[in-house]
């Protein structure tokens, strides 16, 4: 069998590990929609500008409506 200090101080261990995990989640969360709505905008923006024949989405070409 484990000893019972054993036990505890890998019991300690995953508390800890959980407590880590939470805090980076909670953290994260209220982040993420704002995150997620810039990352979505980025993607059509080069969406756009190939669609306008544009060759980087860095700067805009003449062909571009956004300056």
């Amino acid at each position: 069998m484990i000893e019972a200090k054993t036990a505890r101080r890998g019991l300690a261990l995953v508390f800890t590990t959980l407590l880590l995990d939470i805090t980076g989640i909670g953290i994260i969360m209220p982040v993420l929609p704002a995150y997620l709505q810039e990352l979505t905008a980025l993607v059509s923006a080069k969406r756009r500008s190939k669609a306008a024949g544009c060759s980087s989405s860095m700067r805009p070409c003449s062909s571009c409506s956004r300056r």
